[in-house]
């Protein structure tokens, strides 16, 4: 795989079954999860080849799938498994963003769950620097309801 690049930088992502540069265009107008936004994600990092809780964030993916009504064609321990040979594949040094994704590409109102798509990317995403924040009070108050 080549040094394509991504908003982050290099990214690399799994998509019917095979591990592709960069950010393949993989979605349809149509589909399901782009036109009525029945997709699932979750994000995970991974930094100097450590990736604190990503069992954790790959059973969540799963449990949201459940609760939209989609069918993931994964398991937890599959997508984590996945995750780890994406992050095998930058330096050892690399601060990685890990993003599942699942989508039905079938449906009208209802999602069709059978067929749901899954997409691993795995994206050099280093932190930034802290500098600091700023903050005030607002008058404005966020709507009770």
């Amino acid at each position: 795989m080549g040094k394509a690049k991504s908003r982050g930088g290099k990214s690399i992502t799994f998509f019917d079954g095979v591990w592709r540069d960069g950010d393949p265009m993989i979605a349809r107008p149509t589909d399901h999860g782009m036109w009525l936004g029945s997709a699932v994600f979750d994000g995970a990092r991974a930094l100097a080849g450590k990736a604190p809780d990503l069992d954790r964030h790959c059973q969540r993916a799963i449990r949201s799938c459940d609760i939209m009504g989609i069918r993931p064609p994964v398991t937890a321990a599959e997508i984590e498994r996945l995750a780890w040979d994406g992050i095998h594949r930058f330096p050892d040094d690399a601060e990685l963003y890990i993003c599942p994704l699942f989508y039905p590409t079938g449906g009208f109102i209802v999602p069709d769950a059978q067929t749901t798509q899954f997409v691993l990317t795995v994206q050099d995403a280093p932190l930034p620097e802290p500098r600091g924040i700023t903050a005030c009070r607002s008058p404005f108050r966020r709507p009770a309801q």
